[in-house]
């Protein structure tokens, strides 16, 4: 009988002990789509074609960046011959809903892009990648949707 017990007793000891122990991890990982990063985050898109080289992307295609805040631009990248960047610092824009947008200004053939929200000093890469074809010109795409509270981004497709 006091076999059994002191058997008994350990599996308790033992299935609590692991009970405790694995209550005891981090019970609020960063999901991962947040970027948590006091200093801020940026937004880059980058575009390629078939075949080409990067020079070859930039020459054959005109793309843009944009984030909007209820349907209203608040900041956009538009340079004609190079990929474009938007950096937006926790004090320089309110908390709330913003959503990214790329335009594409011209194309003279399909083009591969992807727009990427990362930390500026925190790399948690959070990526869209989608194309245009070379029919379209003039065309605007929501890409990445950001939830921004303070220093932290949640990023939605």
């Amino acid at each position: 009988m006091k076999k059994f017990l002191r058997t008994t007793f350990a599996f308790i000891f033992l299935a609590s002990s692991v009970a405790v122990l694995s209550s005891c991890g981090d019970s609020d990982p960063v999901p991962t789509d947040v970027i948590s990063d006091e200093s801020g985050i940026k937004l880059d898109l980058e575009w390629s074609i078939a075949g080409g080289t990067t020079n070859d992307a930039l020459t054959a295609s005109d793309l843009d960046l944009r984030v909007y805040k209820n349907g209203v631009i608040v900041t956009d990248s538009d340079y004609a011959s190079s990929f474009e960047r938007i950096e937006l610092a926790p004090g320089d824009f309110a908390d709330g809903t913003y959503v990214v947008k790329v335009y594409l200004y011209n194309t003279t053939t399909d083009v591969n892009y992807v727009v990427t929200a990362n930390g500026l000093t925190v790399s948690k890469p959070v990526t869209f990648t989608s194309n245009f074809d070379s029919e379209a010109d003039k065309l605007e795409v929501e890409t990445l949707t950001i939830t921004k509270s303070g220093s932290k981004y949640t990023i939605t497709q």
